[in-house]
């Protein structure tokens, strides 16, 4: 049983987990060929299709596009079978914006890309507008070089600076989410769910691999989740409960690893639901950890 798919305001349908090409690659850049090209991601992202993956996310601030477009290729999966989502964020290329993303698609061996997102409202700076850029933005629309738009990592008062005057709507917006945090986002989640722009949760496994997020009162609760499906012969794992919680909460979910073992589990985590109590529960103990003071951790707050 896959992962559900979101309809977007757009018309376009954003497959329900994604493989992401940021994290650790963007933290830590590996090694490239003379071409610019990181075989270590290539493999993955090879990894990741041949899992089942047909999502995948990029941006410039990675610096990985190449190495998932050349993955993509070696893949051999058709192009109308994949959705490709780019970002955008770097003060030259908000400049001209026409520009960068022709060269985006260059690196990424592609005609079109399946979304675009301005990557972080902090570049929103320097004399650029939320609108002024978001109407260039439209403008790739028209032309054909992008099919949907979105932003990442944006709150309402961002939004406010331009969601009325926009001839297209945000289709998504990308933010971090993960139980300890989740109640601290609800005003920006609802704020999104109002408008029609679909959530696309980023780093939902935060609690079990950030050293400041373990030890809380989460942990046991997603233990017994795990000991309750064990005993009706289903081996699931901590990471794809919380997969499923942020499954149930009706996000599109964008995660990551070099491990094909890994990636196998992620889309198995596919096959299985949680219940409603279950989801409650985990929300309840996110929230007594909240007031603890778990939950802090993301790479872009």
């Amino acid at each position: 049983m896959p992962f559900d798919s979101i309809k977007l305001n757009s018309g376009s349908t954003l497959p329900g987990i994604a493989f992401g090409t940021g994290s650790d690659w963007r933290a830590n850049p590996r090694e490239k060929d003379d071409d610019g090209i990181s075989r270590e991601v290539v493999e993955a992202v090879k990894a990741a299709a041949a899992a089942g993956f047909r999502s995948f996310d990029a941006a410039e601030y990675y610096n990985t596009e190449k190495s998932l477009g050349q993955g993509l290729k070696e893949s051999g999966i058709p192009r109308e079978e994949l959705f490709i989502t780019s970002k955008i964020a770097k003060p030259e290329s908000l400049a001209d914006i026409p520009a960068a993303v022709r060269q985006q698609l260059a690196w990424l061996q592609v005609d079109y890309l399946d979304l675009y997102l301005i990557h972080t409202p902090r570049s929103i700076k320097d004399g650029l507008t939320f609108i002024g850029v978001w109407q260039e933005l439209e403008k790739l629309v028209d032309e054909g070089l992008v099919r949907s738009l979105g932003v990442s990592n944006f709150l309402p008062e961002h939004f406010e600076q331009f969601i009325n005057e926009a001839r297209i709507k945000p289709a998504v917006n990308q933010i971090s989410v993960y139980p300890y945090i989740y109640h601290r986002d609800l005003a920006v989640i609802e704020y999104s769910q109002k408008h029609g722009i679909a959530i696309e949760a980023y780093e939902v496994s935060s609690s079990l691999i950030r050293s400041t997020e373990k030890g809380g009162p989460l942990d046991p609760v997603i233990d017994s989740i795990v000991a309750k499906f064990a005993s009706e012969g289903l081996a699931v794992t901590p990471g794809q409960v919380l997969l499923q919680w942020a499954a149930a909460k009706k996000f599109a979910i964008v995660t990551t690893s070099s491990k094909p073992a890994r990636i196998q589990e992620y889309v198995a985590a596919g096959g299985f639901r949680l219940e409603p109590s279950q989801v409650e529960a985990i929300d309840a103990a996110a929230l007594q950890g909240a007031k603890a003071g778990f939950g802090q951790y993301s790479s872009w707050k």
